[in-house]
């Protein structure tokens, strides 16, 4: 019993809660998208996150100098989620999440560059710098995405 609690915790999940149009497209999958959180930074266990989403098609991956940036005043008013593409050849997992977190991101939602990979099967790995984040990152599939 002990093993299937730890299993049901550790599994990643996020769903789309809108808007109604976007929720279609997620029907078959009750709206649920599989994820694999990073084992660096903050795990969201047991906790809810609604944001905004904000992908930035001049810099999909982040790793570069993010154009949406929030400033105090408004990241306590709304909170955003950066949608950012990984290939693994641009930068590092962590590079990507601290890139968020020091423009007011609340997340990192990666998607992965590879159509046919099971992202459970993918582990966003602290680089070594990872020490220090506060904000939590997760994976994607490159369809999900």
């Amino acid at each position: 019993m002990s093993l299937l609690l730890l299993v049901s915790v550790a599994y990643g999940r996020l769903f789309v809660d809108g808007p109604e149009s976007f929720n279609s497209v997620f029907s078959d999958q009750d709206g649920e998208i599989p994820v694999q959180y990073a084992n660096f930074g903050h795990v969201p266990y047991g906790q809810t996150l609604i944001a905004k989403i904000v992908y930035d098609e001049s810099d999909p991956t982040g790793c570069h100098k993010m154009k949406h940036s929030m400033d105090k005043e408004d990241d306590e008013k709304e909170r955003v989620i950066y949608l950012l593409e990984h290939s693994r050849s641009n930068c590092s997992f962590v590079q990507q999440t601290r890139n968020v977190e020091k423009h007011g991101g609340s997340m990192a939602l990666i998607i992965d560059a590879y159509e046919k990979e099971d992202i459970m099967k993918v582990t966003l790995s602290d680089d070594g710098t990872g020490a220090g984040i506060r904000i939590p990152a997760m994976l994607i599939s490159k369809s999900d995405g």
